[in-house]
């Protein structure tokens, strides 16, 4: 009898270890949340579904290892302040346009047609709060100038 109660309460230990070591309790874990966010150009309103990467584990995950993104969504890198922004294409197999955005949802600098899997560092030459990616192709398909503004919950625009 001895022998088996011994045996139970090992097994709990393991299970317990386990679930410790794979638990994902923290915020860093979760995953992205969705939501519809808009660039307004001189002539049209863009209506996108975005994935929010709002803490630094999601903005470290971002677009890795996608091979494919919808036409109209993309990725809202929000950096919570304004702050000097460096961006990579370090395991994205996708081209894509990065739109460097300031706290008031102005698109700052345009980087169109990233290259795919690229250590060479994107970035505006002043600070911003977002950056959105979305497909290569998309701010010239779409007429998405510098100075066209993006319109988010983040943003004072909105």
């Amino acid at each position: 009898m001895c022998l088996n109660i011994g045996k139970f309460y090992r097994s709990c230990t393991l299970v317990a270890l386990f679930c410790l070591l794979f638990s994902t309790t923290s915020t860093d874990a979760r995953e992205f949340e969705t939501r519809s966010i808009s660039v307004k150009t001189v002539s049209q309103e863009i209506r996108l579904l975005v994935e929010v990467a709002d803490n630094q584990s999601l903005r470290n995950k971002g677009l890795m290892y996608r091979e494919m993104l919808e036409p109209m969504s993309g990725m809202l890198f929000d950096f919570n302040k304004p702050t000097p922004v460096f961006m990579w294409m370090k395991n994205t197999p996708l081209s894509l346009d990065m739109l460097f955005i300031d706290e008031q949802g102005k698109i700052l600098y345009i980087k169109e047609n990233t290259i795919p899997g690229s250590l060479d560092t994107i970035s505006a030459s002043q600070p911003v709060r977002a950056v959105l990616e979305v497909a290569a192709g998309f701010a010239l398909r779409h007429e998405i100038r510098i100075g066209d503004t993006v319109k988010d919950i983040i943003f004072s625009n909105y």
